[in-house]
């Protein structure tokens, strides 16, 4: 028995030294939270029972109503009718403190948080509390209770494991927090009231919103690792008011509206609570338009119908009410004056009224008195406020009657700036008229912006505005472009970017793209253009297509025959392009020698491009031959002005000509066979030339054939140029002049001539007669030719006459005659007898034709136009189309079947014309009215104008039926099945519902809606039938310690699942220990058979409160916070025994509890520090000289106590340089974080 008593103390201390070791270590747990869902909001005076259903909660349960949060790594929470409850396991003295908590959030609604700022409401509040033992070695555990108000935010909560301390809600603002009056820190298993109450001069000018209930444990140790638990119901809230005074009425403002209603405008006054809500009886508009602060004056403005009386209702923010009766008339005054005299009438009733019309606040000394009729005047043009005010010293309030209105009498003006549009709108109008302006868009423009004073309003082709100053209206329409194709959309590759050309039509902000990549369009190929522009000029988009397709460019006229030295690559390229070059081949496939050919011989040719966009065609490649030159020397060629030295002249020229050969021939003259040595006249010659042998290779003598001639001397004879003479003038000589002087005795006979009569034209001079004549000597007369100069030719001029023209003409409408075409002489003179004819371009259809043509008659009809240069300036005739009007006939068709042809009527068809195409209608199937529309259906040369005329589509009657469905409680509803006759029940988009309920019973079927609007769908409607569920229960038998909750009832239900089984067990009352008959009910859904069960309570164990502690040395005895029935034992380091710690030092505490009769005796273990006192020091960090003596540091302490100071490595300073120290101090009771460096300098 002694070894058995020495084994279970060894093992006491081993867990008393575990505990130790343990309690210095941080404990890290996952937080275990189940927030608070829904809240109380108050919002009148009296109690609250925080664990009642709010309105909005349609399946109550208690444990919404409450936050439930721990640090433990099990917790248990569960709920019965109107009480919580909340075990943490794992708690163990000086281990960690599995504290639990209940926190139960209310909030407050405006006016209650008003009236508590406000001084006028008081707060209590209390809860019921107990603590429990969960099994016989748990003991109690201290409840406590704290109730605050503040502002909630959101839930953040956080505890410290390691001490014995309640959880905290960091997101609530607190401003006024109390702890329970009575049973805070009770330890008890039977349920205590805890209560606060907060007086409402402690919550005065305070901004609360929202009240916290805090409830908590603080751990009791038992034996070994306990429960913390805690039982919490009846959560009560209560406010309470000082203020039983109701508002009272200050001023009612009254206008009269237009329409006979009034615009009332109370201000009402509470020096309480302040003004929740005011009403006026009948009123059907309006509400609370201003307010201070505290809400103690407040202004309501209602419409209300005319009447001789209002009834005000005031309550203020803790619910006192009043109603004031108030006695109403009417002032009539018009809104508009033209003049200074302003009359209106005052129908009130009786008392004294004054009014001004200044906007100044009416009274008896500064207003003018009225009831009735009256009359005033004002100072001119502007905005006036007629203003009475009833003063009537039996009335507690004052009655205003307030109307605004104008006096103006001129005319503003209206300035309209309209762009692509006509606008039609008065010039001036009065203020306060409202003026239309009418807007018709150009042909081709469309609606896009209005401003009216610079401000943009709804764009409308009929413009409304009140004129009240002078009116600036800007109207823009801009044209709608739906066709964009340039002039050209074929183009041919040239190496340059497409200019596209758009003729007249504007493109200015049109972007064009060309497609990916693609920024503009030079190379060769087929492109799709997208364009589209937005901008206040122009709208639309649109594409079209561009083909750029290869150049082709065609060789020809290539010369291939050449003459030495004279080769200069000839031919002919149908266009000219950088890209197009020429290759050379001699006759072994070589490139000659630099590249072209120069030597007499044959050559290969070929054309190439560079450019893929440039393809080749033609002579594109063939053979060229370079031949010897050819001499010759062409006598006839020759002008000599002697004829001396012809010979010599010969050789000269044929050297200048062929200076390669210079030296290396000889020539030979002969006349009649006969060698002459030169020529001395003219006459039949002949010569020859013969060439050296190396000459030979590169030049050929060819031989002329025959003889030559040396013909006379020609002298070129030139006509004047601009000679000419109208029509009808006599012809005179014609002028000339000679290209050289002819020798004396020679001259010139007869006259140049041309062809033609008296009609306009030129002609062509020519030689005529003219000749050469000279004196006796008929020698010298043949050396001599007179040759008509045909480098250019020179024409003689017979002139027209010169006429401008100007055409006009009236019009037509297609289907009528041509009206009389007009042509008038602007310039120039008709020769007499002559006379204007004017012509259009052919056509009869509607349209524009140029009259563009002009003919001359004279008196005798024949055409003399050719004798006139006219200038016509072309005026159009237009052919105008045709008004047409076309009536379709309407019609009516039920939804699903199929339209029938438009038919209509038209007036206006000229015989033999008709219209082609069809009307159409808007497009749609679905029931509605759709406007026939003009289609196809048209003419080129009538305006159509088609009537309006609908379709209208109808729904379709369908009845749809469904089947009595059935099902057990707890099963899913069955689908339900539905039949129609005439239709596809899925396109009618039927959506059923039944009656709400899934309890057992009968609940009715029925059509929520069919969002087909195609059909009327009628339903007959069917039943669902909820039927029990049958479910078999086993309650397991249970049992606790003293002290502890009762543990949850624990139970298998075979065949539903608990929460919704809703079983609710009770067992015998008492907390003795004992057995308790466990009994059960259940959700009237489910047929339940339950068992029998018992609860048995056994004895448990005391917990002891023992969380480390600290303090800060002071010199004096210094003890642990324990609870009341524990004697506390404190020992030091050395395990000696002290009275209380006094010096700094850890200190061993042992808490002793003596136990009672519910309770075994128990200790427990726990330390408590003391720390070191922290001295604050100032180090003077200026350097120090060093003079060969000891340097200490200078520094200054908070208090007067032994410091030193002790050098990094040990030494004092010995020279210059940078020394760190520390300063220390001689007692425990002390210290201080300082570090710093001595400089020392030399």
């Amino acid at each position: 028995m002694k070894n058995k008593k020495i084994s279970v103390l060894f093992a006491l201390a081993i867990v008393c030294v575990l505990s130790l070791s343990l309690a210095s270590q941080t404990v890290a747990m996952a937080a275990v939270t189940k927030n608070q869902t829904k809240f109380h909001t108050i919002s009148t005076i009296g109690s609250t029972n925080l664990f009642s259903a709010t309105a909005d909660d349609d399946s109550f349960d208690p444990q919404n109503y409450a936050t439930r949060y721990a640090e433990s790594p099990s917790l248990n929470m569960s709920g019965s009718g109107e009480e919580l409850k909340l075990s943490a396991s794992g708690a163990a003295s000086g281990l960690c403190w599995y504290n639990v908590n209940y926190f139960v959030y209310a909030d407050f609604a405006e006016n209650i948080a008003t009236a508590i700022k406000n001084g006028t409401v008081s707060i209590q509040s209390s809860v019921l509390l107990k603590s429990g033992k969960e099994k016989s070695s748990d003991a109690p555990d201290e409840s406590y209770a704290r109730f605050t108000v503040g502002s909630r935010g959101d839930f953040d909560y956080s505890t410290n494991i390691n001490k014995n301390t309640e959880g905290k809600d960091k997101g609530f603002s607190a401003v006024v927090t109390k702890d329970s009056a009575t049973n805070n820190g009770a330890k008890t298993d039977s349920y205590l009231e805890y209560t606060v109450s907060i007086g409402a001069d402690e919550l005065a000018g305070k901004d609360v919103s929202s009240f916290m209930m805090h409830n908590f444990t603080h751990f009791v140790f038992g034996m070994w690792t306990q429960y913390n638990t805690l039982y919490m119901k009846s959560p009560v809230l209560t406010l309470n008011t000082n203020d039983n005074a109701a508002p009272s009425l200050g001023n009612v403002r009254v206008t009269d509206n237009v329409d006979g209603s009034k615009i009332v405008t109370v201000t009402v006054v509470d020096s309480g609570s302040g003004v929740q809500n005011v009403t006026i009886g009948g009123a059907t508009d309006g509400g609370l338009k201003s307010r201070t602060d505290d809400t103690r004056t407040a202004v309501y403005e209602y419409v209300v119908a005319a009447t001789d009386s209002i009834s005000v209702t005031m309550t203020d923010n803790v619910g006192n009410t009043a109603t004031t009766d108030v006695a109403l008339g009417k002032l009539t005054v018009d809104k508009l004056f033209t003049d200074k005299n302003i009359a209106f009438t005052a129908d009130l009733p009786d008392g004294n009224y004054y009014f001004t019309t200044d906007g100044t606040e009416p009274n008896t000394s500064s207003a003018v008195a009225a009831n009735g009729a009256n009359s005033t005047t004002v100072v001119g043009k502007g905005d006036y406020t007629l203003w009475l005010r009833v003063v009537d010293e039996k009335l507690s309030y004052t009655v205003d009657y307030v109307q605004d209105f104008r006096m103006d009498d001129t005319e503003y003006p209206i300035n309209v700036a309209a762009t692509g549009c006509i606008v039609d709108a008065p010039a001036t109008a009065r203020y306060g008229t409202e003026v239309t302006l009418d807007v018709t868009p150009n042909s081709g423009y469309e609606l896009y912006k209005v401003l009216v004073d610079g401000v943009e309003v709804t764009p409308s082709k009929s413009v409304t505005i009140v004129v009240t100053a002078d009116t600036a209206v800007k109207i823009v329409c801009r044209r709608r472009i739906t066709e964009l194709v340039p002039a050209e959309t074929y183009f041919v590759y040239d190496g340059n970017p497409v200019a596209l050309d758009f003729g007249e039509v504007d493109v200015q902000g049109v972007t064009f793209s060309y497609g990916e990549g693609v920024t503009e369009l030079v190379a060769a190929g087929n492109y799709v253009v997208s364009w589209n522009v937005d901008n206040d000029n122009a709208v639309g988009s649109g594409s079209f297509e561009i083909v750029i397709s290869p150049l082709v460019i065609t060789v020809s006229d290539v010369v291939t025959r050449y003459v030495y030295k004279q080769f200069d690559f000839t031919y002919v390229l149908s266009q000219q392009m950088d890209c197009v070059s020429v290759r050379y081949t001699n006759s072994i496939g070589l490139a000659p020698v630099g590249g072209t050919p120069k030597l007499p011989g044959t050559y290969g040719f070929e054309f190439v491009s560079s450019d893929p966009g440039v393809e080749l065609e033609g002579q594109t490649s063939g053979e060229l031959v370079i031949e010897k030159i050819k001499i010759s020397f062409d006598v006839n060629t020759s002008i000599f002005k002697e004829f001396e030295d012809v010979r010599r002249q010969l050789e000269v020229r044929l050297r200048e000509k062929i200076e390669e050969i210079a030296d290396k021939f000889n020539v030979s003259l002969f006349c009649n066979d006969n060698e002459v040595a030169d020529v001395y006249n003219a006459g039949v010659y002949r010569y020859s030339i013969e060439l050296t042998e190396d000459a030979e290779e590169l030049y050929e003598v060819v031989q002329p054939e025959g003889n030559f001639v040396v013909e006379p001397r020609k002298i070129a004879i030139k006509p004047l140029k601009n000679q000419y003479r109208y029509v009808g003038e006599e012809r005179c000589a014609i002028a000339f002049e000679l290209a050289e002087a002819l020798p004396d005795g020679i001259s010139v006979v007869g006259n140049l001539t041309y062809d033609g009569g008296d009609n306009a034209g030129e002609y062509l001079i020519k030689q005529g007669d003219i000749a050469v004549a000279c004196g006796s000597d008929e020698t010298v007369s043949q050396n001599y030719e007179l040759v008509l100069d045909d480098s250019e030719q020179v024409y003689y001029t017979v002139l027209s006459r010169k006429i401008v023209v100007k055409t006009s003409a009236h019009g037509s409408v297609y289907g009528e005659a041509d009206s009389e075409l007009l042509a008038s002489l602007v310039y120039g003179q008709l020769a007499d007898g002559d006379s204007l004819v004017a012509l259009r371009q052919e056509g009869n259809n509607a349209g524009k034709y140029a009259i563009d043509r002009v003919e001359v008659v004279n008196a005798n009809g024949e055409d003399v136009t050719d004798n006139y240069s006219i200038v016509v300036i072309a005026g159009d005739y237009d052919i105008a189309k045709r008004a047409l009007t076309v009536v379709p006939t309407g019609f009516t068709k039920i939804y699903g079947e199929a339209d029938g042809e438009i038919t209509y009527t038209a007036s206006g068809l000229i015989d033999g014309d008709a219209l082609v195409g069809s009307l159409v209608r808007e497009a749609g199937e679905n029931v509605g009215s759709y406007r026939i529309l003009q289609g196809s259906l048209a003419n080129d040369n009538y305006e159509v104008t088609v009537a309006e005329a609908n379709c209208v589509i109808t729904a379709k009657n369908v009845v749809v039926t469904a089947e009595n469905i059935t099902k057990i409680y707890g099963e899913t509803d069955p689908e339900i099945v539905a039949n129609c006759a005439d239709a596809d029940v899925a396109e009618l988009g039927l959506h059923f519902m039944r009656e709400v309920g899934e309890n057992v019973g009968e609940y009715r079927i029925y059509l929520e809606r069919a969002t087909n609007v195609d059909y009327n769908v009628t339903f007959d409607g069917a039943t669902l039938t909820v039927k029990q569920a049958e479910v078999l229960v086993e309650v397991e038998n249970l049992q606790k310690v003293y002290g502890e909750a009762d543990p949850e009832f624990r139970y298998v239900a075979d065949g539903a699942d608990k929460d919704e089984l809703q079983l609710m067990f009770a067992r015998e009352a008492g907390e003795n220990a004992g057995e308790y008959a466990i009994t059960a009910t259940c959700n009237a859904n489910y047929k339940a058979v339950v068992n029998k069960a018992t609860l048995t309570i056994v004895k448990g164990d005391k917990a002891i409160c023992a969380e480390a502690q600290t303090a800060v040395y002071n010199g004096k005895e210094q003890r642990y916070t324990a609870q009341d029935d524990v004697e506390v034992i404190y020992r030091d380091g050395a395990g000696n025994e002290v009275a209380a710690p006094v010096d700094a030092g850890e200190y061993e505490v042992e808490l002793v509890y003596a136990g009672d009769e519910n309770h075994n005796a128990n200790t427990v273990r726990t330390t408590f520090t003391v720390k070191a006192k922290m001295i604050s020091v100032v180090v003077d960090v200026t350097p120090v000289k060093y003079e060969g003596q000891n340097i200490m540091p200078v520094f200054t302490l908070s208090e007067e106590v032994n410091a030193m100071v002790v050098f990094d490595g040990g030494s004092a300073p010995t020279g210059a340089g940078e020394y760190g120290y520390t300063i220390v101090f001689e007692s425990q009771n002390y210290y201080c974080n300082v570090h710093a460096t001595l400089i020392v300098v030399a």
